[in-house]
């Protein structure tokens, strides 16, 4: 073995501790903090059933964030590809059913709750609609299995298939999926360096010219900015 020079240690220490750094990052600011969180949102059976809509929050918010890392995404873009694409990797070497169902669970579960706090519905071309049944157990066997059911809603008969999601369940395998991810960014060079190509971009920046484009933003917005800025010469327009 040829010997290393102070140079070369110094090079080797850089690297162990950006591995480190990033398996910290993994394994105490993300899992130990949602654990620490879950821990007040279960009892002994699990979830409790009033926090199971704040719980698929809370997951999907992560999971898009470790979408983002994983792919070593560097824009806003991509954020529904980054994160079915995590799932479908580390969620299904937990499980394999969510290798072949993430998309739907992605697009139904994190699209619904983020905008209006409840899972989608899907109309099947077949003419029957997919739902969830929701649940705070830890039933691997029922887990994202279907059941059949005839409804009346809304004064109309409709046949239901209705996938049942054990929200403590999906909670555990995605403290596995982390573990499995972190271990790649330690042994995985290339997915060592998507996550920091991806992390240190994380705070994009945006203009106050694109801003003001934005229908949501009035004119008060910047006012009330410009207004506490004791040297500023914006004038506001009244």
């Amino acid at each position: 073995m040829e010997n290393m020079n102070d140079n070369d240690d110094h090079e080797l220490g850089q690297a162990m501790n950006r591995l480190l750094n990033k398996e910290y990052y993994l394994e105490k600011q993300i899992k130990k903090t949602l654990q620490g969180l879950f821990e007040k949102f279960s009892d002994e059976f699990g979830i409790r059933i009033e926090f199971l809509d704040i719980a698929l929050l809370i997951i999907f918010a992560h999971i898009d964030l470790l979408g983002r890392l994983y792919a070593g995404e560097t824009s806003p873009k991509n954020t529904t590809k980054n994160a079915v694409l995590f799932m479908r990797k580390y969620l299904g070497e937990v499980d394999a059913r969510y290798k072949e169902v993430s998309g739907l669970l992605y697009h139904m579960l994190r699209h619904g709750y983020v905008h209006v706090f409840t899972s989608k519905r899907i109309i099947l071309e077949n003419g029957e609609e997919l739902d969830f049944t929701f649940s705070t157990s830890h039933k691997r066997l029922t887990h994202l299995s279907l059941k059949k059911s005839k409804e009346n809603e809304r004064s109309r008969n409709i046949v239901i298939y209705r996938m049942s999601l054990q929200v403590s369940q999906l909670y555990e395998d995605f403290l596995q999926a982390i573990d499995k991810y972190a271990y790649d960014i330690v042994h995985n060079q290339d997915i060592s360096d998507r996550f920091e190509q991806s992390f240190m971009s994380r705070r994009i920046e945006d203009t106050e010219e694109n801003l003001r484009k934005k229908k949501y933003n009035l004119e008060s917005d910047f006012d009330y900015i410009y207004g506490q800025m004791p040297d500023s010469q914006y004038i506001a327009l009244v």
